[in-house]
């Protein structure tokens, strides 16, 4: 907090060159004169580099902006139209408020998971403070709390008091970060298998009305350019149009695709897409089974299955930036809010804590100590050590399985009616 009271009253240069400042308090302007189509590249163009017009006018209006800075807009019109409000202040107190409103936000984030606790709402609060990607993304700015992971614990809450189809609702809010839509497809997919097809119901009736509303309100030639945006998007890590900062990469499979020649690159990430949704399909099936065989303590196990959904997002989306791993404060204070006090929690505590550290001594390194020479593969490394030994715990614990033993993890029927 003090840091960004300091950008904002020493330093609002700084905020030309943050997220906040250049795209999303910058989106809101154009969005307030009606200039939406200005926000994306138009169809005959195949890269950002050809005449974009939002990095154009981002240059021309923000002062203190870096000159070889490439500004880029990938949200949905909707995310523009919300920011429209904020971009009627100066800019440092549009900031200003707009971190407010993030703590503010937080906060209820924590009460949505645990409850209304001062105890418990300080010990997460405090906790969370400790993690490193929580500052990183409160100072660039970025909008994911708000817009995305507060409406995702509102449908936890939802879901934890049975109200299936509302949670449903809740989740069709992934739309405005649309990298993490794992986060509530395993959910959804679970209750689905479990034949608790409500949440998929109010999913499907969500997305559609936010899609619907997007061409109502902005047109469908607008909404055609936003996927042209998505499409573009993908492309800056695979090709050598663009000068990337590699080590804020935080998705597993985008971190590997970089050790592919360019030349064979798209081919060895449909590959890499290919292995995760397979492993997307795996934790499915097996929290499934877990699930069918506790009915009677589903609220419970409802919190390791959003567990399971974080630490699986990373290993199998397609683009996330390091400030993105704020998606595991979720994950850790559910871990450590689990009211059983069985070996399994506290072996996962233990996790959190290994996780957590790691995470943190790697931001150490980018920011502070070998920056841009800091290899991505560390990062990846973590993720999937920590998701592996997620599962081997739940395997144990709920299975009574090891990895390895895949014969009789695929045994369905064996493992439903074993006692």
């Amino acid at each position: 907090a003090g840091l960004c009271f300091y950008i904002d009253t020493r330093r609002p240069d700084l905020l030309d060159d943050y997220d906040y400042g250049n795209t999303f308090n910058f989106s809101g302007k154009l969005a307030s004169m009606t200039l939406y189509n200005d926000l994306y590249p138009k169809f005959n163009q195949t890269s950002f580099l050809e005449n974009y017009n939002f990095n154009k006018l981002a240059h021309q209006y923000l002062p203190y902006l870096k000159k070889n800075h490439l500004i880029i807009y990938m949200s949905n019109p909707l995310v523009a139209t919300f920011f429209i409000p904020l971009s009627k202040l100066p800019l440092s107190q549009s900031y200003l408020v707009w971190q407010i409103i993030q703590i503010l936000g937080f906060l209820v984030l924590i009460i949505l998971l645990t409850g209304i606790s001062c105890q418990r709402i300080n010990k997460y609060f405090i906790l969370s403070a400790l993690y490193l990607p929580l500052h990183h993304y409160l100072i660039v700015g970025q909008y994911t709390l708000i817009l995305t992971l507060l409406p995702i614990c509102l449908g936890y809450w939802f879901m934890k008091n049975n109200q299936y189809f509302i949670a449903g609702l809740c989740f069709a809010l992934i739309i405005f970060k649309i990298q993490l839509l794992p986060m509530v497809l395993l959910p959804i997919g679970c209750l689905f298998l479990l034949n608790k097809r409500n949440c998929f119901y109010g999913w499907l009736i969500g997305l559609l009305s936010i899609f619907l509303s997007n061409i109502l309100l902005f047109g469908f030639d607008t909404v055609k350019l936003w996927c042209h945006d998505l499409f573009l998007t993908d492309k800056i890590y695979t090709t050598s149009t663009y000068v990337i900062e590699q080590y804020i990469i935080a998705n597993v499979p985008l971190i590997f695709a970089q050790f592919i020649p360019l030349d064979f690159r798209d081919f060895g990430k449909l590959s890499i897409y290919f292995i995760a949704l397979i492993l997307s399909f795996h934790i499915l099936y097996v929290l499934t089974v877990i699930l069918k065989r506790n009915k009677n303590r589903m609220a419970e196990l409802m919190s390791i299955v959003y567990v399971a959904s974080i630490c699986i997002t990373p290993v199998v989306t397609a683009h996330l930036i390091v400030y993105d791993l704020i998606i595991y404060i979720i994950a850790g204070v559910l871990i450590f809010d689990l009211k059983t006090d069985c070996q399994l929690v506290t072996k996962l505590k233990n996790l959190a804590i290994g996780f957590w550290f790691s995470i943190d001594v790697y931001y150490l390194f980018i920011f502070y100590i070998c920056g841009k020479s800091t290899q991505p593969v560390f990062l990846a490394l973590i993720i999937l050590i920590t998701y592996w030994q997620f599962l081997s715990l739940i395997y144990q614990q709920y299975l009574n399985l090891s990895l390895t033993d895949f014969r009789k993890l695929f045994n369905y029927r064996e493992l439903i009616n074993r006692e």
